[in-house]
């Protein structure tokens, strides 16, 4: 009986196994974007909800919101726009350092988990080779990724 119970979970298992690979794989092709990186399901840049200053209309912080408006220009290919909110961001922060939280915060929107994304830095970096934004977004891309490795 033993033996029995023993083979009918480890076929029960098996299948279960085949059958989550199967969902993932087709949840995974699914999730492909603009970009042709795949993000896993539900990821978003680093967002937190602060109760503080929530923006009215998602409840989400301000801290979220320009990461996902960093994340999506970069996605885009909207590098121009992208050196403009970075180094207006960096102009607003040598006026006054108490504003350096939004910078950093514009970089967490690249902590992009997938390596696929190399593709949108060196694409950014042919434009602007010579400008800090490109260089450190690229930077905190990589360090993102080998603290998840």
């Amino acid at each position: 009986m033993k033996k029995i119970m023993g083979g009918l979970f480890l076929i029960g298992f098996v299948f279960a196994v085949g059958v989550l690979g199967l969902s993932a794989a087709a949840a995974k092709a699914e999730n492909q974007s603009a970009g042709g990186f795949v993000l896993p399901e539900g990821w978003q840049p680093r967002m937190k909800i602060n109760e503080a200053a929530p923006d009215k209309e998602l409840g989400l912080a301000k801290e979220a919101l320009i990461r996902r408006k960093v994340f999506n220009l970069l996605r885009k290919k909207k590098f121009d726009e992208l050196q403009s909110l970075l180094l207006g961001l960096q102009a607003e922060m040598e006026k006054d350092i108490s504003r350096e939280t939004p910078l950093v915060d514009a970089f967490e929107g690249f902590e992009i988990p997938d390596s696929a994304a190399y593709s949108l830095f060196s694409d950014w970096l042919k434009e602007y080779p010579d400008q800090w934004p490109a260089l450190a977004g690229r930077g905190a891309f990589y360090a993102n990724l080998g603290f998840e490795a």
